[in-house]
C-alpha cells in the first residue's frame, strides 16, 4: 500500500470518529444504512480534490483563501463601521471602530503584498504589486495623515471586495483546471468555474462599471472645499487617481472575459451547425 492508500484510510479513520458520518448504533459495516455509506464517499472524494489543489497549486491556492476570508470580513466590517456612523460625509473625522477596520485592512495587504514578493512570479505579478501597494498607501494616509474620510475609503474597499468570494472561487476553479486538464480534479474544476462564470462576470460588471465610479464621482463632486482644513488636495487627489486607475483596468480586464464568453459561445453554436 503506497502513499494514496494510507491517506485512504487516514480520510476514512477520520471520518468513522464522527457520530454525523458514522452513528454510534450500527455496530459492523454492513448493518450501515447505504447513504451514511454515499455521503462518506463524496466527503473523501472532496478532501482529495482540496487535497489535490494544496499539493499542486500550492501559494497560488493560499492566497485565493487568504482572499476570500479576508473579503468576506472586510464587507462585513466597512458595512458595520459606515452605517455606525453618525456623520457619513467626504470630511467627517474618523472613528475608533473605522480606524481599527482600516488597521486591520492594512495588516491584510501588508501580509499579502509579503506573499507576493516570496512568491514572485515574474511581469505578470507585477500588476498585482503595484494594485495592493496603492491600495495600502490610500488606508495608510486616511488612517495616519488626515484621519478624515473614512467613510468614502471603506465604502470604496468594501464594494470592491463585493465581488471576492466569487471571483476566488473562480480563479481557483480555472487555475486548478488549466493545472492538468485531463485529469478527474480538473474537469470537476472545469464545471465550477463554468458554474459561476457568468454570474461573477455580472455582479463583478456592476460593481466596478457603476457602483464604484458613483461613489468616486461623489468623492470629487464632495471635494470642491467640502474637504478644505480637513484632507489636503494632493491626498484625496491621489485617492482618485489610485482608485480611478484600478476601476479603469477592472473594466478592461472584465470586459476581455466577456469577449471570451462570447466567442466560446459562437464556437459552440458552429459545432452544433456542424
Amino acid at each position: 500500500m503506497g502513499w494514496e492508500g494510507k491517506t485512504l484510510l487516514n480520510a476514512i479513520g477520520s471520518l468513522v470518529k464522527r457520530h454525523q458520518c458514522v452513528p454510534i448504533n450500527f455496530l459492523s459495516w454492513k448493518d450501515m444504512h447505504e447513504d451514511y455509506i454515499t455521503d462518506m464517499v463524496e466527503l473523501i472524494k472532496m478532501l482529495d480534490i482540496i487535497s489535490s489543489l494544496l499539493g499542486v497549486l500550492g501559494y497560488i491556492t493560499s492566497s485565493y483563501f487568504i482572499s476570500i476570508f479576508h473579503g468576506t470580513l472586510v464587507v462585513l466590517l466597512s458595512s458595520a463601521a459606515i452605517f455606525s456612523a453618525s456623520d457619513r460625509g467626504f470630511s467627517a473625522a474618523n472613528m475608533k471602530f473605522q480606524n481599527i477596520v482600516l488597521d486591520f485592512n492594512a495588516a491584510y495587504f501588508v501580509v499579502d503584498l509579503l506573499h507576493l514578493v516570496a512568491f514572485f512570479n515574474g511581469a505578470g505579478d507585477l500588476p498585482f504589486v503595484l494594485h495592493q501597494l496603492a491600495t495600502l498607501v490610500v488606508l495608510l494616509t486616511c488612517r495616519h495623515a488626515t484621519v478624515h474620510g473614512v467613510v468614502t475609503v471603506l465604502a470604496l474597499l468594501a464594494l470592491a471586495e463585493a465581488t471576492s468570494a466569487l471571483q476566488n472561487a473562480w480563479a481557483l476553479g480555472c487555475a486548478r483546471r488549466r493545472s492538468d486538464s485531463s485529469s478527474v480534479h480538473a474537469r470537476v474544476a472545469e464545471r465550477a468555474c463554468d458554474a459561476v462564470s457568468v454570474s461573477f462576470y455580472g455582479m463583478y460588471s456592476v460593481v466596478q462599471g457603476l457602483l464604484r465610479p458613483y461613489v468616486v464621482f461623489r468623492m470629487v463632486f464632495y471635494s470642491r472645499g467640502g474637504a478644505e482644513g480637513a484632507i489636503a488636495t494632493w491626498i484625496w487627489v491621489s485617492w482618485v487617481v489610485v482608485v480611478s486607475m484600478a476601476i479603469a483596468g477592472s473594466i478592461v480586464w472584465v470586459s476581455n472575459l466577456w469577449i471570451e464568453v462570447q466567442r466560446e459561445r459562437s464556437r459552440k453554436v458552429e459545432q452544433k451547425i456542424r
